[in-house]
């Protein structure tokens, strides 16, 4: 509810503490009226109570320009008293409404005031004191300065009671029946006459006071002429003076303080806010206390409050002088700031070394935490929101920095907001010095400097040395390079030749391009054999003649072997698994790069698809006998992680299928594809095109069968499809770490007594437990009737060329692709993949097509249709001759031909010449092959 001034004002809130009138003094309520403009309000609130009287100056910060005489304000203002105020209204200026008591005046504008309410105030000194008022004056100059004497400190005096004054007024009594005027006061103390009664009655007698004030509380205007001019009281030295009773007491006090050797009270300071009167009077009783004391009277006790002050502010200068940090010297400032002035905290700290910079802060973090405070750290140069998740983002990059490990085990719990969850590890690749390199290298502008890299390195985000972290199925080709360079120590007789990629930059081109990795330097590159010849020297030189050194090697089965060569046939050694590392190390890139790449740039109605085989998980029962043990079922796991994007934003789906299957061949991945594409036709209705992303593993992925299996994806399946592989070795991504959450989850499962005892169990359990990971339970029998279709396409599988070295397949149509040797490559090869006769339907065959056609084992001729015999299901051909030398065909004389329409090995499109019409290569691959095929047809017919 809103208190008389709030009402009909968007002022802010009021408080429920009220004040009536009675509550405020005349001035103070007078001040409220004139400030609000209020008519009549009967209660104000707390709020208002501070705005329009506690703080209304304050809030004041320039000239109020009432008369518009001026653009800029000058310095020096001065603040307006409610005296001067109701004397402005007694004039005629039109002006004189803009002022308010509490406004601040420049020096302009305060001198024009001066002069409008100059003839008001001369008419008023009409009526000056009597002489009775100035006798009373006097007495009480007389009477106060007795006492002090007598009483021999300003403590000890004490005024006469209220019974005691009527005597004496009675005793004052003149002879004549009339009495003395006697100016009385009902306090007990000469501190009441200071701050008390003849406060008051300043604004009955002191017309004398400053009219105008300095907001800064300065003694500087103490003796300006102005204050004496505003008055109605005579100039201070002429015969007329007659002093206040205030003024008078002031005098007496003053003159005592002589001999004490105490600065004059300054008048204006005991009516400003702040303790002045009460430490005044606190160092006036210390000197005299000092005095008595060296007469020979006995010390004061002094109070608990004084010990207590004493001791704590000994106690906090003690805290302050020992303490070497900040905020433990802010916290001591900020105790003694709730009892001391800003001054007073400054003369007792300010040799220990508090500065007013340091109050003035101290005081402010008060204000905003309370006693204590601890003061914000300085940010310096922080960084913005975008660098630090780019840096976080780069740790999680599997390109360069890191891999998601596989294992049950291999989590660790990472607070997120105000939850902590799970998160799969992903193990750092190199140091982070390398890592920062790298990061330096993609993104020059980036102002992160190493230490606040390094800090930023997510928790889930592990180095190499850490727990948990023995890392298997790494490159064998970077992994024993690297044991080479280790066993060589290249780096004690050249520091600049410390990593593989030292090596590598030294044998390439500055600017390198494809050619200098796949082609075994290209003829720009420094090349191996100055790099041979450099590294025979360097062992020579330091008297090298044998090195042992450890290789991982293949049989039977792998091992770490331990082996010794002379220095140069292990230069030699060196060199060529250096050549070979080129390839490798380059193809593993631009597939990461590739990856990254299609996932950044996905287009709507794509799916990018992440496959790959699981470790099997072997179930386990809490509290079984002994010889379980030896029968525990184990459970297929194939994960599928597919990245898609909507309104610009990539997501991602997981799916996961489990079998009892224990043969991870092609045949279930093919079946384990059916189930993952139908889920995905379901969750992302608009997919028209599958990218598939796995390791290069022979016997599931990357071979002829799966090639063929590619060529149909749009067949078999609906959905278009290309596939891509990651480098040897270099295979592993979410579906490890999908495949590790699975696992790991149903351990603990497990060992909480829930029953996982069968593949068909954990596909149960998975489905009602796991919330973000699909699963599709795939049976034996299903696998191996998808083998047994799929038996006759296989049969007619043709192998890829170099197929080890191949990275992408791209189908044209079934039974044709064509292969990369790494996806972004521009360079591709044509492919067949089936041995199969493909004849071309009938209605395809019309005129001015043309065809290739079969002749016998080993010829084949090119000719343009001319007729179509329906019935008969025969074309009439212009068949084209060959010029001989060349690739070229002509039309030759008498060439036309009937044929059958099974004889018809493609439909092809020559691209015309200058000498007749070529073909392209594909379309003579195609023949050759249809051709071969045809052939075997006849010669199994005529069997």
């Amino acid at each position: 509810m809103s208190c008389s001034i709030g009402l009909g004002r968007e002022e802010g809130p009021c408080t429920e503490k009220r004040f009536l009138k009675t509550d405020f003094s005349k001035d103070d309520w007078d001040l409220i009226l004139i400030r609000s403009r209020s008519p009549a309000p009967v209660s104000v609130c707390q709020n208002h109570k501070m705005k329009y009287l506690d703080f209304f100056t304050s809030k004041q910060t320039k000239c109020c320009d009432p008369m518009l005489c001026h653009k800029q304000a000058g310095s020096g203002f001065k603040i307006v008293s409610l005296e001067h105020y109701r004397k402005l209204q007694r004039t005629e200026v039109d002006w004189k409404d803009k002022i308010v008591p509490g406004f601040k005046l420049c020096k302009r504008c305060y001198s024009i005031v001066l002069d409008t309410i100059k003839d008001v105030v001369l008419e008023e000194s009409s009526s000056a004191p009597s002489s009775q008022s100035t006798c009373a004056s006097q007495e009480v100059r007389d009477t106060v300065q007795d006492m002090i004497h007598e009483a021999g400190s300003i403590q000890n005096v004490i005024m006469p009671s209220a019974q005691e004054s009527s005597a004496l007024d009675t005793s004052n009594s003149t002879p004549g029946g009339s009495q003395i005027d006697t100016v009385h006061y009902d306090v007990g103390s000469i501190e009441n006459i200071l701050f008390g009664t003849l406060i008051q009655e300043q604004s009955q007698f002191d017309i004398s006071q400053d009219l105008f004030a300095d907001d800064d509380g300065e003694e500087k205007n103490e003796s300006q002429s102005t204050d004496v001019t505003l008055s109605g009281e005579t100039a201070k030295g002429s015969d007329d003076y007659v002093p206040s009773p205030r003024d008078a007491a002031i005098e007496v006090i003053n003159a005592s303080l002589v001999p004490l050797g105490e600065s004059p009270v300054v008048k204006r300071k005991l009516t400003s806010p702040g303790p002045y009167g009460q430490n005044k009077l606190q160092k006036i009783n210390q000197k005299i206390e000092t005095l008595l004391t060296s007469g020979g009277a006995s010390p004061t006790e002094k109070s608990f409050e004084e010990l207590f002050y004493e001791k704590t502010l000994s106690a906090l200068k003690d805290k302050f002088q020992n303490s070497s940090n900040i905020t433990e010297k802010i916290g001591v400032l900020s105790i003694a700031l709730i009892s001391l002035s800003h001054r007073t905290v400054l003369e007792e700290f300010g040799p220990l070394g508090a500065t007013d910079y340091m109050l003035k802060k101290t005081a402010k973090l008060v204000t905003e935490q309370g006693i204590l405070p601890t003061p914000a750290p300085y940010k310096g140069h922080s960084l913005s929101d975008e660098i630090v998740q780019r840096v976080k983002t780069f740790y999680e990059n599997d390109e360069i920095s890191s891999r998601e490990m596989p294992g049950k085990k291999d989590f660790i719990s990472v607070k997120e907001g105000n939850k902590r969850e799970h998160k799969q590890k992903r193990l750092i690749l190199c140091n982070l010095k390398e890592l920062y390199v790298h990061f330096k290298e993609r993104y020059p502008n980036a102002k992160v400097g190493f230490s606040t890299f390094a800090k930023l390195r997510p928790k889930h985000c592990v180095l190499a040395n850490a727990s948990g972290t023995h890392s298997v199925c790494v490159c064998k080709y970077h992994q024993n390079f690297k044991l080479l360079i280790e066993a060589a120590s290249f780096h004690k007789f050249d520091d600049k030749l410390k990593s593989y990629t030292d090596f590598i930059s030294a044998v390439i081109c500055k600017e390198s391009s494809p050619d200098c990795y796949l082609k075994s330097c290209c003829p720009k590159c420094p090349g191996t054999e100055g790099l041979k010849t450099k590294l025979k020297n360097m062992l020579s030189a330091n008297l090298v003649e044998s090195i042992t050194y450890q290789q991982w090697t293949s049989t039977d089965r792998c091992s770490l072997e331990t082996c010794i060569k002379d220095s140069d046939d292990f230069v030699q050694m060196f060199v060529e698994q250096l050549t070979t590392l080129l390839t490798h190390h380059f193809v593993a890139k631009e597939q990461a790069k590739y990856f990254q790449k299609a996932k950044e740039n996905l287009q709507e109605g794509e799916a990018l698809t992440v496959c790959d085989f699981a470790e099997n998980y072997t179930c386990i029962v809490q509290d079984a006998v002994q010889n379980y043990y030896w029968s525990n079922d184990q459970v297929t796991i194939h994960p599928f992680v597919s990245y898609y994007k909507v309104n610009e934003e990539v997501k991602s789906l997981s799916f996961a299928v489990i079998s009892e299957h224990m043969k991870h061949d092609l045949s279930a991945v093919y079946e384990f594809q059916r189930k993952f594409v139908e889920f995905l036709k379901v969750k992302l209705p608009g997919v028209k095109k599958i990218i598939y992303f796995s390791d290069g593993a022979a016997q599931q992925y990357k071979n002829k069968k799966n090639v063929l299996n590619v060529s149909y994806h749009k067949e078999d399946f609906g959905i278009e499809a290309e596939w891509h592989y990651f480098a040897t070795s270099h295979g592993k991504g979410p579906c490890d770490g999908l495949g590790g959450t699975l696992k790991r989850q149903a351990y603990l499962a497990s060992i909480r007594n829930q029953l996982i005892r069968t593949p068909q169990e954990f596909c149960n359990w998975a489905e009602k437990n796991i919330e973000n990971i699909k699963v599709k339970f795939v049976t034996s029998e299903e696998i191996k009737n998808t083998e047994e279709s799929l038996r006759l396409r296989y049969a007619g599988a043709l192998s890829v060329p170099q197929m080890r070295s191949q990275h992408g397949i791209l189908p044209i149509r079934p039974s044709e692709v064509r292969t990369k040797l790494h996806s972004s490559s521009n360079e591709e090869q044509f492919v067949i993949v089936e041995l199969v006769r493909k004849y071309i339907p009938f209605d395809l065959l019309v005129p001015n097509k043309f065809v290739t056609i079969y002749v016998d084992k080993k010829n084949w001729i090119l000719g343009e249709i001319l007729l179509i015999d329906q019935d008969e299901k025969q074309i009439m051909v212009s068949v084209m001759e060959k010029v001989p030398g060349t690739d070229n065909f002509i039309y030759g004389e008498e060439n036309e031909s009937c044929f059958e329409a099974t004889d018809i090995l493609c439909i092809v499109e020559p691209t015309p010449s200058t000498s007749g019409y070529s073909l392209m290569n594909i379309d003579r691959v195609r023949t050759e092959w249809q051709q071969k095929t045809h052939s075997d047809i006849l010669r199994c017919s005529k069997k």
